[in-house]
């Protein structure tokens, strides 16, 4: 009967499992995705194995990992820590070797080690482990791989090793780095540059936040299941500086830790302390037992595709109705939209990008095509959204314009019946250019005798209405902000109070915007005056609506101003300030009247296309 030994990695993302001979031989190796179900995947791992070596018996049985000590704990063997089984099998493949890079699903750890010619063993000099954040792990990689589709086992390195010019994309943070590509995709960037660009992010972010203040001393020995990804073994050389062979890849890289579980497990035997293995029976019988407590919720079923269009043509044989295009192309969604001469929406698509806008607009043509045949002429097309110029191109639309304009417009079509009023808005040029639409609309729709009394309205800019102040960060990167430990700390524990270095706090900007509002509800009177407020790109637009015979005014700001505005009289308290969310061209419509306040309704965005809230999305280039 042949006796073997076997060594358990369960890590976040991948179970890994070898079988050991007596000798310490590796004689099999698994590495499996685990998909969220590690245990399922071990004991499945492990049928396969009995298969391989049948009537085996297990001597030792060593585990590691993030979920390696619960399985011990269930179906005994040995626990060890990932750093002393790291550095137990680099010691056995690679005893040359002075430093570690070891990147899995979401650990990341930088290891500096010795070999020990008395005990004949490697030593573990110095270490450094990420954090919870998964910004430079594999789940990093794996989840942009996915966003792109593409397979990162193999697909991904060919291609980012056939790149020219790695683009340049943030790798201190997921959400970064994802809007870091959607730009790049939406300006044509080529994919394997962008996948270069990627790698090379992870490699930075390794050495500015885990490698900080360490010494990449060669032979550089890089491991973990990322290690399996040959582009990043290069971006590593690039971005460390080092030569053509002193970075190396094991020839066992991403079951390392499981290898050293495995000897860590024999050298416990060999020196009498045995850690019996029980065998993977208590495993199924956890799992089984697991399952007959849970209920769950039915499967939910696709709906059957609803057409869009609910629109009368004309007669069979009729001239098509004259309609035009519009195209937003967003990170997340693709919206196409045809309306006619009287803003009627004929018929439209929203569809997600998924990385690929000129797919997603060419699919959502063909679409409306077989939806409306030939019962419609274009007569004219624009495009917007973050793709705007490249799918500008395609379709050969004959405007382009920015999410600020075209939201602008469709929150000033939305005011439309209410006006003409005065106009306030901050002096920021974003929230004059839609408070000026707002008015020039106003002045459209007037009647002669309107006009003849009142014209265009006057647009009264106020720079109390401006977004807070962010001082020595105004006009800095995202990653300049959060590199600044010390008032990050401050902000998530008071963050209404805080004082932002050389610019103010939000209990500061609140006290300022409040103060212009009470200036311009008394300048147009409190007994009818009503406040509308709405948010146009990344301008809110607040708006005091009615008509100027009620004593109303608009009023155009940023996100900020109107989160205080909505904030104070719906009595939100300080602490919960971001509870309250507002939209890119919604509308708020807030009443004063005889001392009181009613806030009539929050956010309306019925004069918007209906577009899905994107969590985690929120940061523009700058600040």
């Amino acid at each position: 009967m042949i006796e073997i030994s076997l060594g358990i990695d369960v890590g976040s993302t991948t179970v890994k499992l070898v079988v050991v001979s007596g000798e310490g031989e590796v004689l099999a190796h698994r590495y499996v995705r685990s998909n969220g179900q590690p245990r399922e995947t071990l004991l499945a791992t492990s049928r396969l194995l009995d298969e391989q070596f049948p009537g085996a018996r297990v001597v030792a049985a060593g585990f590691t990992g993030s979920g390696g000590g619960a399985i011990a704990d269930l179906v005994g063997g040995i626990h060890a820590n990932e750093l002393v089984t790291q550095t137990r099998a680099v010691g056995l493949f690679h005893p040359e070797a002075r430093t570690v890079i070891e990147i899995g699903g979401q650990d990341s750890k930088f290891l500096s080690v010795e070999w020990d010619a008395t005990s004949g063993q490697m030593v573990l000099v110095d270490f450094a482990m990420n954090s919870l954040c998964a910004a430079g792990t594999g789940s990093f990689l794996d989840q942009q791989a996915e966003r792109l589709g593409i397979r990162i086992d193999g697909e991904f390195a060919a291609l980012a090793l056939a790149s020219r010019s790695p683009a340049r994309i943030a790798g201190r943070c997921t959400v970064f780095a994802k809007s870091d590509m959607i730009h790049l995709q939406q300006v044509g960037c080529p994919l394997p540059d962008i996948l270069a660009g990627l790698c090379q992010a992870l490699a930075r972010n390794f050495r500015s936040v885990i490698g900080k203040g360490k010494r990449f001393t060669p032979p550089v020995l890089f491991q973990g299941g990322v290690a399996r990804n040959a582009a990043v073994g290069r971006a590593f050389e690039d971005v460390l500086g080092l030569r053509p062979g002193e970075i190396v890849v094991p020839r066992h890289s991403d079951v390392m830790a499981a290898i050293g579980a495995a000897h860590v497990a024999l050298d416990e035997l060999r020196e009498g302390r045995e850690h019996p293995f029980h065998g993977f029976a208590a495993l199924e019988a956890a799992l089984h037992a697991g399952g007959d407590g849970e209920g769950s919720l039915p499967a939910l079923a696709p709906h059957p595709h609803r057409a869009s269009c609910v629109y009368s043509f004309p007669a069979a044989g009729g001239r098509p109705a004259p309609v035009h295009l519009g195209v937003d192309v967003g990170s997340i969604s693709t919206n196409v939209v045809l309306v006619d001469e009287q803003d009627r929406v004929v018929a439209r698509r929203y569809l997600p990008t998924a990385g690929k806008p000129l797919d997603a607009v060419r699919e959502a043509l063909a679409q409306i095509g077989q939806e409306i045949g030939g019962r419609v002429e274009v007569r004219g097309a624009g495009a917007t959204g973050s793709g705007r110029h490249l799918v500008g191109q395609f379709v050969g639309a004959d405007t382009v314009r920015n999410e600020i304009t075209a939201q602008a417009r469709a929150a000033a079509a939305r005011l439309a019946p209410l006006g003409p009023m005065p106009v306030y808005c901050s002096d920021l040029m974003r929230a004059h250019q839609t408070a000026e639409h707002i008015a020039r609309v106003w002045s459209s729709a007037a009647t002669p005798s309107d006009a003849s009394c009142f014209g265009m309205p006057e647009v009264h800019d106020d720079p109390r209405l401006r977004e807070i102040d962010m001082g020595i960060y105004e006009g800095r990167t995202w990653d300049d902000y959060l590199s600044d430990k010390e008032l990050n700390a401050a902000m998530i524990a008071d963050p209404y109070h805080t004082v932002l270095p050389g610019g103010e706090s939000l209990a500061q900007m609140k006290g300022r915007v409040l103060a212009a509002v009470d200036e311009i509800v008394s300048r147009h009177g409190d007994t009818t005056a009503r406040a509308r407020l709405s948010q146009t790109g990344s301008v809110p637009v607040g708006a005091l609506a009615g008509s100027e015979a009620q004593g109303a005014a608009c009023l155009v700001a940023h996100d900020g101003p109107i989160r205080a505005v909505l904030n104070h009289f719906l009595g939100v308290e300080p602490e919960k300030w971001w509870t309250l969310s507002t939209t890119h061209g919604g509308v708020s419509l807030l009443e004063w009247s005889s001392g009181w306040v009613n806030v009539r309704f929050v956010n309306g965005t019925s004069h918007l296309p209906p577009v899905p809230p994107q969590a985690g999305d929120a940061r523009g280039s700058s600040l």
